[in-house]
């Protein structure tokens, strides 16, 4: 499968973090499609996804357009389409294409997590973007059944990149 992404950096604060490049997210996409939950997703021949790198002031912006929640947050998902990821058996696909849809990260949050949680700012963005791309999917954690499962994907996932569960 081929993973095209578009990424933006809206803000500039997000140059001091050159690790957080176009190869990487499309490396953590491909690993979070390629775990055997997602079978049906990997004879798709390309996923898009569009991330956008911004601040505190955007996603607050975002956060209270989209949520009506007027406070910024780390990450939001906007699904392209409405997925049950229990069921992606029967998903129709058009053109071997799946636009998944886009994510915006605000970096002042994430910066603040990150040293409150004792991360880098790398492994919980990381850690972030899996999350996201699980809402894409058609996850939510609203429920704790739900939650639990996708904590331990997540878990799982973190793992391909030598990070530790963040639970």
């Amino acid at each position: 499968m081929k993973i095209k992404a578009a990424l933006i950096r809206q803000h500039s604060i997000w140059r001091n973090h050159k690790e957080i490049n176009l190869c990487y997210v499309k490396k953590i996409i491909k690993t979070t499609l390629y775990h055997n939950i997602f079978a049906k997703l990997q004879s798709v021949q390309q996923a898009e996804v569009v991330i956008l790198l911004t601040n505190d002031h955007e996603m607050q912006n975002l956060n209270f357009t989209h949520r009506k929640i007027n406070k910024p947050t780390n990450v939001l998902s906007f699904p392209d389409q409405v997925f049950d990821w229990q069921n992606l058996s029967t998903l129709d696909i058009q053109d071997n294409y799946i636009y998944l849809g886009d994510v915006a990260f605000g970096y002042n949050t994430i910066a603040k997590e990150a040293v409150e949680q004792q991360k880098t700012f790398i492994n919980h963005f990381t850690h972030l973007l899996i999350h996201a791309i699980l809402h894409l999917l058609g996850f939510d954690h609203q429920h704790d059944s739900e939650a639990i499962i996708m904590e331990e994907l997540e878990v799982n996932l973190l793992a391909k990149f030598s990070i530790a569960s963040p639970y």
